[in-house]
């Protein structure tokens, strides 16, 4: 189901610093849960969100690659600061962390995903994706909707209400 962009409140429920499975590059982890509000409406039905788990990504630098590192590390330095840390001193190899507990104003959208089959041996050596899985009956592309931060605004009050 395709999540109703909107203003949402989210609590950071975990926090983690590791190096990025895909590109080896450390980063901050963050998973944050809906707090508010408990229902939205979809297709004209009541659909629960609160406890809606979404992942953020914050890599802190970019091995070997100096202007994505600045780049980076700029996002990182604005997310403490919306999340109200201190980023003085920041390392990026070893960051003190800080966001667990926090309650959040965010913007939640659902992006759009083609779903796909697994790569083909010869797709695979050509650093290519797996072919569009289709609808046999309409022979439309299969898609799926992934619930995504597009923006943070700031702390919210423990009251959590928008």
């Amino acid at each position: 189901m395709q999540l109703p962009q909107d203003n949402y409140v989210m609590r950071v429920i975990g926090e983690e610093f590791s190096n990025s499975k895909s590109s080896g590059n450390p980063m901050i982890t963050l998973t944050l849960e809906v707090q508010h509000p408990d229902e939205v409406e979809i297709a004209g039905e009541a659909v629960s969100v609160a406890g809606l788990e979404i992942k953020r990504y914050l890599p802190t630098m970019a091995k070997d690659d100096p202007e994505k590192s600045a780049k980076a590390l700029a996002r990182v330095e604005a997310e403490y600061k919306l999340f109200g840390l201190d980023f003085d001193g920041f390392n990026p190899e070893n960051p003190v962390l800080g966001f667990k507990g926090k309650l959040v104003h965010v913007r939640l959208y659902s992006k759009e995903r083609e779903s796909r089959k697994a790569p083909t041996t010869e797709q695979k050596a050509k650093n290519q994706p797996g072919d569009l899985i289709k609808n046999p009956i309409t022979n439309k592309a299969v898609v799926s909707y992934e619930p995504t931060i597009a923006e943070i605004y700031g702390l919210a009050a423990e009251s959590g209400a928008l």
